[in-house]
């Protein structure tokens, strides 16, 4: 009797303690409003308390990819990073991805997210080189597989078990390569798809608190918010006119020595060793029947289920580089028109930057937005939130 007692009592120690610091997890948390916005480790993606917790009524999501991160050395000022000066503002975009998230990924994420959303409108900014045929490697697709936003993506009653199942089985197609991912997911598939089992869902439950408390854990020991500087900026005050200006000669002196109209660093560490076998490499390359439109029209499936607002933002490849790589304009064009038929499709917005790709400093790279492509897509993600606000 004495050792069950004993047991009970540390079980209710263990518990206080996990209440306890969670609890102050979660006051670190909500005391990074704003920034959280901008700050895009793993950590806050799989971490849906504290993506939560910056989704005010100010604030739309902005689900990307790669293009979301960029360093400070590029001196991009018209990131909204350094726009909204990480969070200081009045208005705010949610930046919510990272490298390999695409399509599926964020179809999960927004599932996951879609009821706690104040403003019911989502931004998907779409990367023609998803597009590409056999571009979604499995390998990364598994690594952005979270627990957490999977849990509550499924737990979703506003989505219905037919396109979960959709989802699911994308999903397995996609994780040949990751057996424990495979067997996670087809855990829960059983217990929210089918009959499922007392086994199965004890391992669910054991696996989101672990995984809730060590990824806030991490979050809130890695966050480094910076102190407000300077009056909160009002969006209606801002210069694009300037900021504009400043793209220019910024994009002008960080692409000095090439001519795709990259960052230098770039051309040097990733583009110059390897012009030989760039040249022409990409001359067979299919863009115009993968399968990444299919999970595009997922991701849709679930706005229109969950009655959220989409704007597609279609970017624009660099036309110098991928010239060079021989993918041919008309399978470019072929991805881009493929875009606008899926918005026309399912009846949503589209920001089509797509005739941008000869446009000097729009892009940093070969594909992410730069000193010029943040200011088009602020300004348009800003028009279509301010649609139906009173």
């Amino acid at each position: 009797m004495r050792k069950i007692v004993a047991f009970l009592v540390a079980l209710l120690l263990f518990a206080a303690t996990l209440v306890g610091v969670n609890s102050y997890y979660d006051a670190v948390i909500t005391s990074a409003r704003g920034y959280l916005d901008y700050d895009v480790k793993n950590a806050k993606l799989q971490c849906l308390d504290a993506v939560s917790s910056s989704l005010d009524e100010n604030t739309i999501l902005f689900l990307g990819s790669s293009e979301l991160d960029v360093s400070d050395s590029l001196n991009i000022t018209s990131h909204p990073k350094n726009v909204f000066h990480w969070g200081n503002s009045d208005f705010n975009m949610m930046l919510y991805g990272g490298a390999s998230n695409q399509s599926l990924s964020q179809a999960i994420h927004l599932g996951a997210l879609g009821n706690r959303l104040k403003v019911k409108k989502v931004v998907i900014n779409l990367s023609p080189q998803w597009f590409i045929e056999d571009f979604l490697a499995p390998e990364a697709f598994a690594d952005k597989l979270y627990p957490e936003m999977f849990t509550a993506f499924m737990e979703n009653e506003g989505i219905s078990v037919d396109l979960k199942q959709r989802v699911v089985d994308r999903c397995k197609s996609q994780l040949n390569t990751s057996p424990d991912k495979l067997r996670q997911i087809e855990a829960y598939e059983r217990v929210y798809l089918h009959t499922g089992n007392i086994a199965d869902l004890w391992l669910i439950e054991i696996n989101k608190l672990i995984t809730s408390n060590r990824d806030k854990a991490i979050l809130t020991f890695s966050m480094n918010p910076p102190k407000a500087t300077g009056p909160k900026v009002v969006y209606d005050d801002i210069d694009f006119s300037a900021l504009a200006e400043e793209a220019e000669l910024n994009g002008q002196a960080q692409c000095a020595n090439n001519d795709f109209y990259v960052s230098d660093n770039y051309f040097k560490k990733n583009l110059e060793p390897n012009l030989g076998w760039l040249k022409g490499h990409l001359k067979s390359a299919n863009m115009h029947d993968t399968v990444e439109y299919d999970d595009l029209r997922l991701l849709l499936d679930i706005c229109r289920e969950l009655g959220i607002e989409p704007l597609l933002v279609s970017v624009p490849v660099n036309g110098f580089y991928y010239d060079y790589t021989g993918l041919p304009e008309s399978e470019r064009q072929h991805c881009y028109q493929n875009i606008r038929d899926i918005a026309g499709e399912y009846d949503v917005q589209l920001l089509d930057l797509s005739g941008h790709e000869y446009t000097p400093y729009f892009l940093h790279d070969i594909m992410h937005l730069g000193w010029k492509g943040w200011i088009y897509a602020i300004q348009g993600v800003h028009e279509f939130y301010q649609q139906g606000q009173s």
